[in-house]
């Protein structure tokens, strides 16, 4: 509150309830005080709930407005001057709200918070009222309001202000305003989410006003996402950025994402922001939010699939770190993996490096996928030429600064494979790349189409011929390196044919098995109908039977009344 610009103009008095606490917060406060003037503090004989020291205050409190300041929260530096200027200059508003960040870190600041969430309240509305508390947790409002309406319900402990806001909602005039002005510290072990009191609370408020009794549908409010570019450009925001930014794309493979981002949490270097992005799948925030402890794990979402290219730009555009580094779901981190490029990247001139990878062969036994072979297929240094014919560096190795791409641009949408080998071409026409003969980290590979490569294979000839048309400058004259390119175009178009092939071969199995399931289909309907037949035969045989029986009866009978006469 000291750091609160209508604080440093005179314009504030902070009033501070100690709630006959066990804690000793006279001893911090009265340090305060010493230093700083227009601060009140006063310290209850014994515990009262929440609204009863708000009351307390209030009656205390010698401004025109009022807020309610919780000691997990934090307000922007201008939060208190902006609601207060809007009350000064609308006098016909009795209370303003505006947004706030959502933090999952304790005693968190509003200059270097890495939030990558907000709540985004809705415009003023009292139905939307009833159906839940939208002005949020730091509004601000008019003293005489109490005068008219009384002071909030001492009896509530958590749900007291959305009590206070019905009862003046419908003839007071609320106003949002469209700005993030706090941090909101989501505290799972608070009153309000581990205590099953503030729903009691609000279902006793909703039957006192009626609103259970209309059947109004209750509405939970949904956080909004907050990209870190956002976030860096809201004011009052330090340059604390982190220095690595981790960019993980992922489409309906929730298990391994889990992997993968638990290999980035595990690492020995702290300093990271984890980016997911998915890419049309199924939805992964219940994956990826008891990971996010940090806060670091900024999670955004493609409303359908537009492959991995616009996946990575997706999360280079929102990525707030000096160094960018990619991972693919199916891919690990080893432990040393970041701190390793960074070390080399900060200690030298370079902008671009990469390490060694392992590649993990499995193949499925048993329902399971097994790992059969490990090896590093690739460790070589970097080669300017050879890097115009064949990629040899996996993407999950890189690491180079986020300025790079101001000069070679992001990633090729038009490339649905091989986009991580065009940018290395790239890169390398433009900065010297370093390689660190070590290995940080592992790719899993499988021949059945499961993994990001193995599954695209059939792609590879197009975009290899595509690539080699776009940078065909850098190998004129060079016969050598363009009989390469031909020979690698070849095998490539070889294995193209030899994966139709064995899709050809597939889709004959399929089909073969169709053909034999539908004969045996056929012999069961034939089999059936057959059973059917017999069966009706069987009951018009019965029904003969019994018909011939009463015919008998009768016969006997007429033969038996002749013989009396």
């Amino acid at each position: 509150m000291i750091n609160q610009t209508l604080y440093k103009k005179g314009l504030l008095e902070i009033i501070v309830i100690d709630s006959a606490s066990e804690q000793n917060e006279q001893k911090i406060i009265q340090k305060f005080k010493a230093t700083y003037p227009n601060i009140v503090y006063e310290r209850t004989s014994k515990r009262e709930t929440l609204y009863a020291s708000w009351n307390r205050a209030i009656k205390m409190s010698r401004g025109a407005y009022i807020t309610n300041a919780n000691t997990d929260d934090r307000h922007r530096p201008d939060a208190l001057e902006v609601m207060a200027s809007y009350l000064d200059t609308h006098s016909q508003t009795s209370v303003v709200f505006a947004d706030q960040l959502i933090t999952n870190i304790s005693n968190d600041t509003w200059a270097t918070t890495k939030a990558n969430q907000r709540w985004n309240w809705p415009s003023f509305d009292y139905r939307e009222l009833e159906r839940r508390c939208i002005l949020g947790p730091q509004p601000m409002w008019r003293k005489l309001l109490h005068e008219k309406y009384g002071y909030f319900r001492s009896e509530f402990t958590s749900a007291g202000d959305y009590e206070f806001w019905l009862r003046i909602g419908k003839t007071e005039n609320i106003v949002r305003l469209p700005q993030i002005l706090g941090l909101y510290y989501n505290n799972k072990q608070g009153l309000e989410h581990a205590s099953p009191i503030s729903q009691q609370e609000t279902n006793l408020i909703l039957e006192e006003y009626g609103i259970l009794k209309r059947v109004v549908t209750a509405k939970t409010s949904i956080p909004a996402p907050v990209f870190a570019s956002e976030l860096q450009a809201l004011p009052y925001r330090t340059a604390a950025k982190s220095l690595v930014s981790v960019i993980i794309p992922t489409k309906d493979r929730p298990e391994m994402l889990a992997q993968a981002v638990k290999s980035v949490l595990n690492q020995t270097f702290s300093d990271i922001e984890i980016i997911v992005i998915n890419d049309g799948g199924i939805d992964v925030q219940n994956i990826l939010t008891p990971l996010n402890s940090k806060g670091n794990i900024l999670y955004l979402k493609h409303d359908q699939n537009l492959d991995r290219s616009a996946a990575r730009n997706t999360g280079i555009h929102a990525a707030s770190g000096k160094y960018v580094a990619y991972l693919d779901d199916d891919d690990t981190y080893y432990p040393n993996h970041l701190e390793t490029l960074v070390k080399l990247l900060k200690n030298s001139e370079y902008k671009v490096a990469y390490t060694d990878a392992v590649m993990a062969e499995q193949q499925k036994q048993d329902g399971k996928y097994v790992t059969t072979d490990r090896s590093v297929p690739y460790s070589f240094d970097f080669d300017y030429d050879k890097i115009l014919v064949n990629n040899f560096i996996p993407i999950l190795c890189l690491m180079h600064e986020k300025s790079c791409l101001d000069e070679t641009g992001a990633f090729d949408l038009n490339l649905g494979t091989h986009e991580d080998w065009d940018l290395l071409i790239r890169l390398s026409r433009k900065f010297s790349i370093a390689h660190i003969k070590e290995t940080t980290c592992e790719f899993v590979w499988r021949n059945d189409g499961s993994t990001t490569t193995s599954k695209n294979r059939s792609d590879f000839f197009r975009t290899r011929e595509i690539i080699y048309n776009k940078y065909t400058q850098y190998v004129q004259g060079n016969s050598a390196m363009i009989e390469a390119q031909h020979l690698a175009l070849q095998s490539d178009k070889q294995e193209a044919i030899a994966h139709l092939h064995q899709i050809q071969e597939e889709k004959q199995q399929i089909q073969s098995q169709r053909e034999i399931w539908g004969e045996t289909a056929q012999k069961v309907e034939r089999t059936q109908k057959h059973e059917d037949w017999t069966e009706a035969q069987l009951k018009s045989w019965k029904q003969t039977a019994q018909q011939i029986q009463i015919e008998l009866e009768r016969s006997s009978l007429k033969l038996k009344q002749s013989n009396q006469n």
